[in-house]
């Protein structure tokens, strides 16, 4: 058996082919700088955006607080009239229901001060206005 020579497998005579093991992949999308710019970008035009929405949030809010004012006395004329009306029909309900009663003084003051004190109205779910 010594006799018999071994023969090994060889490599043919250019050589066997490189094996490919690299990845091979392709460049996708922008790059980091890119990135990082582009997101920098948005985040100041986002920033910019809020900043005249705040200002132009702000200039409507002294808008409205102007216009308020500038209506205010002509809301106060209509709710005193409101409240004239009311206590002008409270005395005529309160005379009807207190006729029978002897010394009964109608619409006389609650309060014991010569101050005026602003009356108190007080509206129920069901409509019920009950004034003091």
């Amino acid at each position: 058996m010594a006799d018999k020579t071994i023969i090994q497998d060889r490599p043919r005579a250019g050589g066997f082919p490189e094996i490919p093991y690299k990845r091979n992949t392709p460049v996708r999308g922008p790059g980091s700088l890119a990135l990082i710019g582009i997101v920098t970008g948005t985040i100041a035009f986002g920033y910019y955006r809020l900043i005249q929405g705040n200002y132009r949030k702000s200039r409507l809010n002294i808008e409205k607080k102007e216009a308020r004012l500038a209506i205010f006395p002509l809301l106060q004329a209509e709710e005193d009239r409101k409240s004239v009306r009311q206590e002008y029909q409270q005395a005529v309900a309160e005379a009807q229901i207190m006729s029978e009663v002897p010394n009964w003084k109608v619409a006389e003051r609650v309060y014991n001060t010569p101050r005026f004190v602003e009356p108190v109205t007080i509206t129920s779910e069901g409509g019920l206005v009950w004034s003091a």
